[in-house]
């Protein structure tokens, strides 16, 4: 269990994030525990859908998180992502929207609000 997040993997398959902090420690934790989980993933997974809840810090570590997803589409080219963002913060949609369009090429992400998990959850299961 991390000071800075909690992870859980649902029974669908995603992997839920909930934030608490917003330093670059959590961040740093982050990205050496999300590379240890791409390199768990069996060999037939395709795509790998996550949700990140920042609804309980404001805004999110932005570059940090910006270059963690340029290095694992170096490393992980053929794997395909699908996240889901959550907050009600307008600074974090904005900053998630610039993501999304400079990291097109990585897979599809999309914004929810707070009181809308069940529609983020959805949203990941479709293809």
């Amino acid at each position: 269990m991390s000071k800075y997040f909690e992870y859980i993997c649902l029974e669908s398959g995603i992997h839920y994030f909930t934030w608490f902090d917003r330093s670059q420690a959590g961040s740093d934790e982050y990205y050496s525990f999300i590379l240890k989980l791409y390199a768990s993933l069996p060999e037939d997974v395709k795509v790998v859908r996550i949700l990140h809840d920042y609804q309980y810090i404001s805004t999110f570590p932005f570059p940090k998180v910006l270059n963690f997803t340029k290095l694992l589409q170096i490393s992980y080219p053929n794997l395909q992502r699908r996240i889901a963002y959550i907050s009600d913060d307008s600074i974090t949609q904005a900053l998630i929207d610039s993501l999304v369009i400079m990291s097109s090429r990585s897979g599809k992400r999309q914004f929810f609000r707070a009181h809308e998990e069940q529609q983020a959850i959805d949203w990941l299961l479709t293809d």
